[in-house]
């Protein structure tokens, strides 16, 4: 039980970065609750297939050739998969002083309902540092010998944080749209330290765990 738990944190850095501030925005546009909910059906998708791809081949090295050479073929993932958190985190680093609204991100709130549905896609499943993510909770999973849907607690947590702001809206309306443009601020400047503890916490369960 204790190794899903630990890829839980993951989820965080899942959503602190384009994909939680484009939910944020389509809630601004017009449906919000509609174009929302297909954002979010994107989100599902790409997280569920990703992830299952990730674990499934991670799972077939495991179970594949002799045992001596699964160990060593289990060590060179974890030190590639803990060199590709190190450089996402420098990345993390290095653009936290920088703006986090590129300038596609202004045409969300016009943009079609297929758009929105492909952007919660690719967000969260082939984005870079999505991807790199998802690969890692794949591998520790498979390494561990948890079974397919171990990686379950993961999307449902990734997909909760995703749809809270759709979620606050429903809840608190008033109260929420005064917040949520300073919680957008917040996470502007301050979700890169949050990226990195959670990162390093997994480079160290990667490497030891």
């Amino acid at each position: 039980m204790s190794h899903f738990l630990a890829v839980l944190p993951m989820a965080l850095t899942m959503n602190l970065g384009p994909g939680i501030i484009t939910a944020i925005v389509v809630m601004t546009g017009k449906k919000p609750i509609k174009r929302t909910l297909l954002y979010l059906a994107g989100v599902a998708i790409g997280v569920s297939v990703m992830g299952l791809v990730a674990f499934l081949i991670f799972s077939s090295i495991k179970t594949g050739g002799t045992s001596s050479g699964q160990s060593t073929a289990s060590r060179v993932i974890d030190y590639m998969l803990a060199g590709l958190l190190v450089v996402l985190g420098v990345w993390v680093f290095t653009q936290r002083k920088k703006a986090r609204k590129p300038r596609w991100m202004a045409s969300i709130q016009d943009a079609s309902s297929m758009r929105i549905f492909t952007m919660g896609f690719l967000f969260y499943s082939i984005f870079p540092s999505d991807l790199v993510i998802l690969l890692t909770v794949g591998q520790y999973l498979a390494k561990h010998k948890m079974h397919f849907y171990s990686i379950l607690p993961f999307f449902a947590l990734t997909l909760f944080i995703a749809a809270m702001p759709v979620l606050s809206f429903l809840l608190f309306k008033k109260r929420a749209e005064r917040i949520m443009p300073g919680v957008q601020d917040w996470m502007d400047s301050h979700g890169w330290i949050i990226n990195e503890v959670v990162l390093f916490f997994f480079i160290l369960l990667t490497l030891f765990g």
